[in-house]
C-alpha cells in the first residue's frame, strides 16, 4: 500500500500573493531570515495580512542552515504570541525552521529530536501552516521533512513527519527574482537532483514519476534562462513550480546517495546545500551505473 503526500493548496502563479488578503485568522507568526527583511518581502507579506485583520508577529534571525538552538527560542516565542497561523517565508532554511517552530509550538513536550514519522505529533490544534518560497530548489514548501543543524555535534539532522506538509502554498513569481545568478544556479541544481533522485529511486511510483520528469523538463529548459536573466518571469514561474513539483515527488519516494553526502559535507564544511548536491550527483549517477542504466536512459529520451 502507497501513500501519496502533498500540500493542501497550492496558489501559484502572477499576484498569488493576493490570496493572503483573504486569509481567516486572528494572529500569524512570520518565520524569516534577514535577506527577506533586507528586500522588503516580509513587510509585503505583512501589509497583505494587515488586510485580512491578522495581527502579524515576525521573526527575522533565521540563519542558514537553521540550529536546534534557534528553532528551541523561536518555539519560546511562538507560545507567547499564540498564533494560529506559522508561516515559513523564505528558501529552504526559513521553511524548515519553520516545520520544527511549528511542532515544538504545538508540542511544548517535544524535543526536537522527536519529529518522527513514528511519532503521532497532534499538530493543527493550536495552527496551520504555510510556506512561501522566495528560492527556487529546496523544495522544503512541498515536504514532510524539514533539515535541522546540529552545531554541536557537526551533522544535520533530517526530521520527519507527514503532519508537516503545509496547509496552503504560495508561489509568487517575483519573489524569487531578487536571487542573483549563483543562487539561481545552486537552488536549481538541488531540484534537479531532487527530480533525478526521485525518478530512479527504489520507492518511485507513478505519482512521483510523473512530477519528476515533469520537473527535469522545466528545470532544463528554464534554469539557463532565470540564471542569464533574473528578470525572466516566465523563466522564474517555470523553476518555481518545477521545484515544487520535484519536491513532491522526492517526498513520495524519497532521495538518495547525492543527498545523503551532500549533507554530510555540508554540515562539516559549510558548503552551500545545492553545490554540495551538484558536486556528488554526477558521480552518484557513476557510481548507481548499470543498476539504474534503465532508469537514467529514460530520463534522457523524455528530456
Amino acid at each position: 500500500m502507497w501513500q501519496f503526500t502533498s500540500p493542501r493548496n497550492i496558489f501559484f502563479g502572477e499576484d498569488s500573493l493576493e490570496m493572503l488578503e483573504e486569509l481567516e485568522g486572528e494572529k500569524a507568526l512570520i518565520i524569516a531570515g534577514q535577506t527577506v527583511k533586507r528586500l522588503g518581502i516580509i513587510d509585503k507579506v505583512a501589509e497583505l495580512l494587515a488586510e485580512a485583520d491578522i495581527e502579524v508577529g515576525v521573526i527575522d534571525n533565521i540563519e542558514p542552515e537553521p540550529s536546534i538552538e534557534t528553532v528551541k527560542a523561536v518555539a519560546e516565542v511562538a507560545m507567547d504570541f499564540e498564533p494560529d497561523w506559522i508561516i515559513g517565508l523564505g528558501g529552504g532554511s526559513s521553511m524548515d525552521a519553520a516545520k520544527a517552530i511549528w511542532a515544538l509550538y504545538e508540542r511544548p513536550d517535544l524535543d526536537v529530536g522527536d519529529i518522527s514519522p513514528l511519532e503521532t505529533l497532534g499538530l493543527r490544534k493550536k495552527a496551520r501552516f504555510m510556506c512561501i518560497p522566495t528560492t527556487s530548489g529546496s523544495g522544503s514548501e512541498a515536504t514532510w521533512a524539514t533539515v535541522i543543524t546540529d552545531r554541536e555535534g557537526k551533522v544535520k539532522r533530517e526530521l520527519a513527519s507527514r503532519e508537516l506538509i503545509p496547509d496552503i502554498v504560495i508561489l509568487e513569481p517575483w519573489l524569487t527574482s531578487t536571487m542573483p545568478p549563483h543562487l539561481t544556479a545552486s537552488s536549481g541544481m538541488d531540484a534537479l537532483t531532487h527530480a533525478i533522485e526521485a525518478y530512479v529511486s527504489n520507492f518511485r511510483n507513478d505519482f512521483s514519476d510523473t512530477l519528476a520528469i515533469k520537473a527535469m523538463q522545466m528545470i532544463f529548459e528554464h534554469l539557463p534562462r532565470a540564471v542569464s536573466d533574473g528578470e525572466d518571469m516566465e523563466a522564474r514561474e517555470k523553476m518555481q513550480n518545477a521545484a515544487t513539483m520535484a519536491g513532491i515527488a522526492f517526498s513520495n519516494s524519497f532521495v538518495g546517495m547525492a543527498h545523503a553526502l551532500g549533507h554530510s559535507v555540508g554540515a562539516i564544511f559549510g558548503i552551500d546545500h545545492g553545490k554540495a548536491v551538484a558536486m556528488f550527483l554526477p558521480h552518484v549517477i557513476r557510481y548507481n551505473g548499470e543498476e539504474v542504466a534503465s532508469r537514467y536512459a529514460e530520463i534522457l529520451a523524455a528530456l
